[in-house]
C-alpha cells in the first residue's frame, strides 16, 4: 500500500471515530431527555441504529490499521543477517 493511501485511509478513520464520538453524545442527550422528560414519546431508534453503525465501523478501521499487516506501509530491506546457526 502506498504512503498516500495509508494517510488517507488513517484521516479518514480519526474522521468517522470523530462522526461516531458527536453521534454518542446526540444519542446520549436524547435517551436523558427521553427518560427524564417525556417516556410516551418515541425511543430514539434511528440515532441509536446510526451509533451501532458508526461504532461497527470505527472498531473495523481500527482492526485494519492496527493489526491487518495488508495495511502497512511497504519498505525496503536494508540489510540481511545470517543467523548464529547457519540457517
Amino acid at each position: 500500500m502506498s504512503d498516500g493511501l495509508y494517510l488517507t485511509i488513517f484521516v479518514f478513520s480519526i474522521f468517522l471515530l470523530f462522526i461516531t464520538l458527536v453521534q454518542l453524545v446526540v444519542f446520549i442527550w436524547k435517551l436523558t431527555k427521553w427518560i427524564i422528560f417525556n417516556r410516551k414519546s418515541k425511543f430514539p431508534k434511528l440515532t441509536l441504529i446510526t451509533l451501532i453503525i458508526g461504532i461497527l465501523l470505527v472498531s473495523f478501521q481500527y482492526y485494519n490499521i492496527y493489526y491487518n499487516l495488508d495495511f502497512l506501509p511497504k519498505g525496503a530491506l536494508n540489510y540481511t543477517y545470517q543467523s548464529p546457526n547457519g540457517n
